[in-house]
This record gives C-alpha cells, structure tokens and sequence, in this order.
C-alpha cells in the first residue's frame, strides 16, 4: 500500500474512534408534586440513604422506595430490611 492511503486510513480511525466518546448528559431532577407538596427524588433518595446508614444496614445494592405523598412517607426496602421516612 502507499504511504498515501494509509495515513487517510489512519486519519479516518481517529475520527471514528473519537466520535465514540460520549459526552455525558446535564444534570436531570425529577420533582414529584401532589396536593399542594412538591418533593425533589433526589432528596428523597438521599434522606432514605441516611437514614440506612444511620440503621447500620447493609450496603446500598438492593435499595427500592416507595413513595406516598399522602402519608408524606417513604417507604423502602434495603438489604432485606424495611422502613419509612417522613418526608
């Protein structure tokens, strides 16, 4: 091959290895209102997360909420264990 195809070669490799990056997305919130109460997810996750350390519960991994703005609570489940949170 000649030296001059395989540098466009070259070059088309690190054009389309390069545009394999992704870029990361901006910062999502998600705010859950009902009746007059605005709840941030974030907050709500974070409150549930203190509140399992605080407990002394296992690790994070398995972390499901439910949430119940009527009862202005989170539910959740965590490594086996369950609980609320007044929210």
């Amino acid at each position: 091959m000649s030296k001059r195809i395989e540098k466009k070669k070259q070059k088309k490799q690190a054009v389309t290895a390069a545009s394999a990056v992704q870029v990361p997305a901006g910062k999502a919130n998600l705010y859950i209102q009902y009746q007059d109460q605005e709840y941030l997810a974030d907050e709500v996750i974070e409150m549930v997360r203190k509140k399992c350390m605080s407990e002394g519960l296992p690790e994070l991994e398995d972390l499901s909420i439910y949430l119940k703005p009527e009862e202005r609570k989170a539910y959740y489940t965590c490594g086996g264990n369950s609980g609320a949170v007044e929210i």
